[in-house]
């Protein structure tokens, strides 16, 4: 039944669009149903190491979570009691005066980008901290200085998508006591044998396949940078992470096997995935023209979309996820047990692939829940 994906992927997106590459993997149950591989004038071999980008994401939100199920911080703790900068976090009002929030900033509006902050990594403080340290700020340096910028509304009362899961990187740090990449590794990629997959750039550098622009009809290859990469010390919970599409299917898998991997390793609590899970944003609207995902059928959890009505092909309430972008994309469904992870290295993706992770998990789940 799977050919219709591989039939619409090598018709639709290689032949007719001249995607560059494209991994698609998906498991069900710890065992890999699907696998296809292909690339215009390319030939993947499923090792290519990719730059995951917001696909970090959802392994950062998870590192906080488990430090929530140890009781090692709240929800409800300010910002602050772990990043003492973020106490002088401000407002503009209408004449540019700076005014206080009246709402504390707290670690559950870091994990649902309601946090009051923005995406602007060229500002003022970043530069001159960048500066000062010679392009070699530390991540808690450099979170530090997204504190000088005004907040963009009060915590609390808007969704946008942001640096939130940035900051939560540096909290990570402070209560673990560990580097964000160093916790990373110890809780996600060394349990789950992810062993392709890092923070840190010079150890893929002649590994990382070719990220491409789509520009006037044309595919560029790119030099290799890391847009999420402020300085040569920073590590980016919201888009540092590097990898292959194997070892993310390893991260997927776990979570939608309940949070046990296929080594017995117990990632996360029943509990903590449900929590991480549930849309947490309410009414607030969100904008999701910036995501693969289109429509209202999803909310936001903490740190991934999370479906909220069942699609027509059969995927759950409940599935969640989220994408990057360079065009990766991660699907978990813990109802069927199945998870799909698709890898690409296309910026400007949605100018030529926009309904096309639809369409795709569309024709997966036509297959996998009628074999």
């Amino acid at each position: 039944m799977f050919e219709i994906v591989s039939d619409y992927v090598k018709e639709k997106l290689i032949k007719e669009k001249h995607i560059p590459y494209i991994d698609i993997l998906v498991k069900k149950s710890h065992k890999t149903v699907y696998r296809y591989m292909d690339g215009f004038e390319y030939q993947p071999t499923g090792k290519e190491i990719l730059y995951l980008y917001s696909c970090t994401k959802p392994i950062t939100a998870v590192c906080a979570m488990r430090l929530l199920q140890e009781k090692k911080m709240s929800l409800e703790d300010d910002v602050s009691l772990y990043l003492p900068e973020y106490e002088h976090v401000f407002l503009l009002d209408n004449n540019r005066n700076r005014i206080t929030p009246k709402t504390r900033m707290k670690i559950k509006h870091l994990l649902t980008m309601t946090a009051g902050l923005t995406y602007e990594r060229e500002t003022e403080a970043i530069k001159r901290v960048l500066k000062e340290t010679d392009g070699s700020a530390t991540t808690r340096q450099m979170v530090a200085a997204f504190a000088e910028t005004p907040l963009a509304f009060e915590p609390g009362s808007r969704f946008l998508y942001s640096l939130c899961l940035d900051v939560l990187g540096a909290v990570i740090e402070v209560v673990s006591g560990k580097s964000f990449a160093d916790y990373v590794a110890e809780t996600v990629l060394n349990p789950l044998a992810m062993q392709n997959s890092g923070f840190d750039e010079k150890i893929f550098n002649d590994a990382i396949t070719n990220c491409y622009t789509y520009k006037s009809d044309v595919y560029e290859p790119e030099n290799l940078f890391h847009l999420m990469k402020l300085s040569k010390r920073y590590e980016s919970g919201g888009g540092g992470l590097i990898g292959t599409v194997e070892d993310y299917s390893e991260f997927a898998d776990t979570l939608a096997c309940n949070g046990i991997s296929r080594q017995g390793y117990k990632l996360l609590d029943d509990e903590s995935i449900d929590l991480m899970t549930v849309n947490q944003v309410g009414k607030l609207s969100i904008d999701n023209k910036f995501t693969c995902i289109q429509g209202d059928d999803y909310g936001y959890g903490y740190g991934v979309r999370t479906r909220i009505k069942e699609s027509p092909c059969g995927v759950p309430c409940g599935e969640f996820g989220w994408d990057g972008a360079a065009g990766s994309y991660v699907l978990i469904d813990r109802k069927n047990h199945i998870s799909i992870t698709i890898g690409m290295n296309l910026l400007d993706w949605p100018n030529v692939f926009r309904g096309e992770h639809g369409a795709i998990v569309e024709r997966i789940y036509q297959s996998v829940l009628t074999k």
